[in-house]
């Protein structure tokens, strides 16, 4: 036992006054700003396309009371038509609800790429980005998604085009932080481009900012009821719920993690490892012992994009199915984003792009997984790969993906030790011995965290990234992480030979 951390966590217990709480006017530079702070451990926040469904936010806040639930803010989300349609993407529950084409103002905003994507994850976490770096795939770890335009912020720098729009307008502003946490503004006078950034990054601390509507935003608040009313049909519309136990007395609660890693032993073929507090399941391989299979599709041709087609598989052949777990990238289809080789056939080529959106591209280099037709396993970067010069018939199986976790010992330089990106993650590595390591995150992890895990624990120095979020496993008679809800890409399987 090498000692302890020990986290000091607040526990907030209600004591009334919440609207007041979340809500506050500010001075800044003769402007005066409503602002509306949004707290995952604290709120909900929701999304409701009133366009469809033609209520009003007093007929939400009735609803919330009925349920016994406490409506604290609610506000417009972007631009809409004369069809109250927003003009941009909404993206809920796993649906595209609408799909706009054109912006207001397009020689101003839209030839520019002014554009970005708000939203929210399944944690409650936002993010904002620009809609250039939003893909179909992404929505499999989004609630919710709205675009609106144009982005007021990106890495806290302006686009110059801004800079020289000088009118000055009412407007309300989204901007969120990095530890998922979000702020509405509403200018209560007018205000510039320029204003309204300089005051969010000064005073709010929010780098990454979007518009949301100029003259005309309506919003709600339980005191001051509607502004700029609409009796319905705002289009998209956020709305602030508070949770139960919030605002008021704090009460702290020591919590000690463990600083060692601790290994449990779940069956012959699994490990639960517990390191920093952080909870992983490994399968470790021995590539002479058991085998590994990929599955997109099956052998009649019918598309496998779950964990229980894969069990079902095994089961009619018999099979001593150990585990199974995701294999890698995918996109909007359900199909591998880069090089996937099934049983010796390439089934869909070396993926050699630079750019792109998404984990695959944003954390260089990616890489591969395989397992040579003599039985070997590697894990190769995408450029080790190809210098590699495999013949049509070396590689037994392989499947691209990204980033790069560990290669050559070494941490993926991109990884940040204190990163709030947060997720269920998995991974596929060769450690010193010739085994190939399958890893899983019980609990949500960062890039960096899991990373020490593979090379320092595992003696992995070379490691590939699978996938996140969407991440499942599951193990024939062990509790397991598998959701039918989410149909996944590329599978890989364990088995006995």
């Amino acid at each position: 036992m090498r000692g302890f951390w020990t986290l000091l966590f607040a526990v907030l217990i209600s004591t009334g006054a919440f609207a007041q709480e979340v809500m506050q006017t500010k001075k800044h530079k003769g402007k005066t700003y409503l602002v509306v702070e949004y707290n995952p451990a604290k709120h909900v926040l929701e999304l409701h396309n009133t366009a469809a469904t033609q209520w009003s936010f007093d007929k939400h806040h009735d609803q919330k009371s009925q349920l016994g639930e406490q409506m604290v803010f609610a506000i417009s989300g972007t631009s809409i038509n004369e069809k109250k349609e927003a003009y941009g993407l909404v993206f809920k529950d796993g649906k595209v609800r609408q799909q706009g084409a054109k912006f207001q103002d397009p020689a101003t905003f839209q030839t520019q790429q002014l554009e970005g994507i708000f939203a929210k994850d399944l944690g409650g976490k936002t993010e904002l980005r620009p809609s250039s770096r939003y893909s179909a795939a992404d929505t499999g770890r989004f609630e919710f998604a709205v675009e609106s335009t144009p982005v007021l912020l990106a890495g806290g720098a302006m686009h110059p085009s801004l800079k020289g729009y000088a009118a000055e307008t009412t407007m309300s502003v989204v901007g969120t932080r990095a530890n998922g946490t979000a702020v509405f503004v509403i200018a209560q006078d007018a205000v510039s481009y320029a204003a309204m950034a300089d005051f969010v990054k000064s005073e709010l601390k929010v780098n990454d900012a979007m518009i949301m509507r100029r003259d005309d935003t309506a919003y709600y608040t339980p005191d001051g009821g509607e502004v700029n009313p609409k009796k319905s049909g705002y289009g998209p519309v956020y709305i602030l719920v508070a949770k139960e136990n919030t605002g008021g007395e704090t009460v702290e609660e020591d919590i000690q993690i463990p600083q060692d890693t601790q290994m449990k032993e779940i069956t012959a073929e699994l490990t639960e490892i517990t390191q920093f507090g952080k909870r992983y399941v490994m399968c470790k391989v021995d590539p002479k012992k058991y085998k590994v299979d990929l599955f997109n599709e099956s052998e009649d041709g019918t598309r496998l994009h779950d964990i229980a087609s894969v069990a079902r598989y095994h089961q009619q052949k018999k099979d001593k199915h150990i585990f199974t777990m995701n294999a890698g990238m995918f996109n909007e289809n359900r199909l591998p984003v880069g090089l996937y080789i099934d049983e010796g056939n390439t089934v869909f080529p070396l993926n050699t792009k630079k750019n792109g959106r998404g984990n695959f591209y944003d954390f260089p280099p990616n890489g591969v997984f395989l397992i040579t037709a003599k039985g070997e396993p590697m894990v190769l970067t995408t450029e080790q790969y190809l210098k590699a010069n495999f013949g049509p018939k070396d590689v037994q199986i392989a499947t691209q993906s990204g980033p790069m976790m560990v290669y050559g010992g070494k941490f993926n330089e991109a990884f940040n030790e204190g990163s709030p990106n947060l997720n269920i993650r998995n991974a596929a590595g060769v450690d010193k011995d010739g085994n190939i390591v399958f890893v899983i995150s019980i609990d949500k992890v960062n890039f960096y965290e899991f990373s020490t895990l593979l090379r320092d624990e595992l003696n992995c120095d070379n490691a590939l990234y699978l996938d996140g979020f969407l991440s499942q496993w599951a193990a024939p008679g062990v509790k397991d992480r598998y959701d039918p809800r989410y149909q996944l890409g590329p599978l890989l399987s364990v088995i006995k030979k």
